[in-house]
């Protein structure tokens, strides 16, 4: 079982932490024709999530009843942005790359550009400050440095982040062997937020990252569609409840390119946004999108991590800036993965 911690983190309490990485999980549940077919419930019931059920006979109108006629369907509101041509409001999201491609500190320049509404990559405008909650369950060790130096380099005084919300572990997507939820479930996160947030205590959540989707789905096997679709579900019903987009951090495959895993996932997921090192040895990347449902894919852009404090922040290349990125002694300070 994973080990449950109760320990929400605050933008000074982040800066200034230490923590140890998530245990990691003691031996891989294997699959099995039941696990598949409690995978196969767990889909669509999810009855733990609901307050009520849905079934026809339960007291409950048909929800095929009522159709829209070709007007109404047109009328319906267009779809809200909250990055544009990122993340939309109740979106499934995901970043990925290769260890190491800098991947992290581009989700952390992003959430940057969340929580004080300023521009994304010198391109991508928020709608308005957005508030954000981020679950880290790889390098939680590493995350203080990387945080500090993303607000150096966003000019942000931390004290006065009051819409960001930080754990250090991250909710569990999948079930075991017999159909439960292990520990440190997103069904408990959903209701820890609800229930804070009813008291008072949270705002509204408009993004959830969970960094990273490996960590957050013990047990699934990657190339499992059903096992897979078990982890989806269950992200599109915490977007669902907390009325919130959910962004994942995953890892590429083999050749660098893809998502690692079944194309069930890529299937789900209204963004896909690749981060690619432009070369070996370097610190320079290019931020690629490779899924955007409900627009055009944008150009690809490309990236710098540029020495700020102790750690290092995006530098975005940008053609209205002729000056180079200051880079001096990067490459001694790169960490291993990212």
């Amino acid at each position: 079982m994973i080990a449950q911690s109760t320990h929400e983190l605050s933008m000074d309490e982040l800066l200034e932490s230490s923590k140890p990485e998530q245990p990691k999980p003691d031996k891989k549940i294997d699959s099995s024709v039941e696990l598949k077919r409690k995978n196969y419930e767990m889909m669509h019931k999810f009855d733990d999530m609901d307050e009520g059920s849905d079934a026809i006979g339960s007291g409950g109108s048909n929800p095929f009843d009522d159709a829209m006629t070709m007007a109404q369907l047109i009328a319906m509101p267009p779809k809200e942005w909250l990055v544009e041509n990122i993340i939309g409001a109740g979106d499934l999201g995901m970043i990925y790359g290769a260890s190491g491609c800098g991947k992290t500190f581009v989700v952390i320049d992003l959430i940057g550009a969340m929580i004080t509404g300023e521009p994304f990559a010198n391109r991508f405008n928020p709608i308005r400050k957005l508030n954000v909650g981020y679950c880290a369950g790889e390098g939680v060790g590493g995350l203080p440095a990387r945080f500090r130096a993303m607000i150096k380099m966003r000019n942000i005084n931390e004290n006065d982040v009051d819409n960001f919300y930080a754990w250090d572990l991250v909710p569990q997507l999948h079930v075991d062997r017999n159909g439960n939820r292990l520990g440190g479930n997103i069904n408990q996160f959903v209701e820890s937020y609800a229930r804070l947030q009813g008291e008072g205590k949270r705002k509204q959540l408009d993004v959830l990252f969970i960094d990273t989707k490996h960590s957050a789905s013990v047990g699934a096997g990657e190339n499992d569609s059903g096992e897979q679709g078990v982890v989806i579900e269950s992200c599109k019903k915490a977007a669902e409840k907390l009325g919130c987009a959910v962004i994942m951090v995953h890892h590429t495959g083999k050749n660098g390119d893809d998502e690692r895993g079944s194309s069930a996932q890529r299937g789900a997921m209204d963004t896909m946004i690749l981060i690619k090192r432009i070369r070996d040895g370097d610190t320079k990347a290019s931020m690629q999108c490779s899924k955007l449902k409900d627009d055009r894919t944008w150009n690809p852009q490309n990236l710098d991590l540029v020495e700020s404090g102790e750690s290092v922040a995006v530098w975005w290349d940008c053609l209205l800036y002729t000056s180079p990125s200051p880079r001096d002694g990067l490459l001694s300070r790169m960490p291993s993965s990212a």
